[in-house]
């Protein structure tokens, strides 16, 4: 006896499929997500470089499965096309040309972006070394160099006009022998702020800085002072700081007592008064620091007081 069992089969079949979509859906659903692309900019015509791009990133929405788009955030990519522009601003259509295999873009895919291009211009400038710090006591620096002494900057013509010097920073804080350093180079305007957006070849400079040591003594300050005002007289002086550092030959060292400053001009103070002053220094003697005393207070009095009859 045959029986014939294919509605049955059939039935299972379906019942199957849709057990399996059912369970698909739940575990790995279909979703939309949107994500944020950077803009990339192609086809820039020769000559030009862009300035920049605004806004930088737009908003792409996909369609697909959870799994597929989980990291569609850089899988992404969404360009505009510069071809034939010149210098100036442009509206710029974008376009996404990559996004997760199983998905598909269903908003944001069009949209403009301003791009503002330049004229790409070049220049080579000296590399200024700064030195910050002071080396260990006992010890002095001398000049610095750098190798190579000069390096190219390049980018757009706007901000080439901004930049006023380029300079590898070095820091020698408490050091007590010689500096061999590679050292970034940066392009800095008149404020001393880097200037985004400039390439620099190469980017880096071998700086040397020599430190030697030489032979130092402490001695107190002693302040020059003028005539005070008629009727008065110096009551205190008061200097800081009190001593400073300097350096020289031993014989000379041996005959230095003191560092006197330059003469101050006292005759118009009747009160207290602060004054800088440039220390004068021997031959032969120099100062392992400022070459000057920031603080000096001076405080006049009257020499002496009428009585009334």
């Amino acid at each position: 006896m045959i029986t014939f069992e294919w509605p049955l089969k059939l039935l299972s079949m379906v019942v199957a499929a849709a057990l399996w979509v059912y369970v698909i859906n739940e575990r790995d659903p279909l979703i939309i997500k949107a994500v944020r692309a950077e803009v990339r900019t192609v086809n820039v015509p020769e000559g030009l470089v862009v300035l920049s791009t605004n806004p930088s990133t737009v908003e792409v929405k996909l369609r697909g499965r959870r799994s597929a788009l989980e990291n569609a955030g850089k899988l992404v990519r969404v360009q505009g096309d510069l071809s034939g522009l010149s210098v100036g601003t442009h509206e710029v259509p974008v376009t996404v040309t990559r996004y997760p295999p199983g998905t598909e873009v269903v908003g944001g895919g069009e949209a403009y972006v301003q791009v503002k291009l330049d004229r790409e211009t070049k220049a080579r400038r000296p590399v200024i070394v700064e030195v910050r710090g002071l080396p260990a006591e006992g010890f002095q620096a001398r000049a610095a160099t750098a190798e190579p002494g000069t390096v190219e900057i390049r980018g757009a013509a706007s901000l080439l006009k901004r930049v006023a010097k380029v300079a590898a920073t070095i820091d020698i804080s408490g050091m007590s022998a010689s500096v061999h350093q590679v050292v970034p180079v940066e392009a800095r305007d008149e404020a001393n702020l880097v200037v985004e957006g400039i390439e620099i070849d190469p980017p880096q400079v071998t700086v040397d800085v020599p430190i030697t040591r030489v032979n130092v003594k402490t001695v107190p300050v002693w302040p020059r002072l003028s005539d005070p005002a008629p009727g008065f007289r110096v009551a205190a002086v008061a200097v800081r700081p009190p001593t400073v550092v300097v350096g020289g030959a031993p014989p000379r060292l041996a005959r230095l007592a003191t560092i006197r400053t330059e003469t101050l001009d006292i005759s118009a103070l009747t009160g207290t008064g602060t004054y800088n002053a440039r220390l004068e220094l021997p031959s032969g003697v120099r100062v392992l620091g400022p070459a000057s005393v920031p603080g000096h207070n001076t405080r006049g009095q009257p020499a002496y007081r009428r009585r009334s009859r």
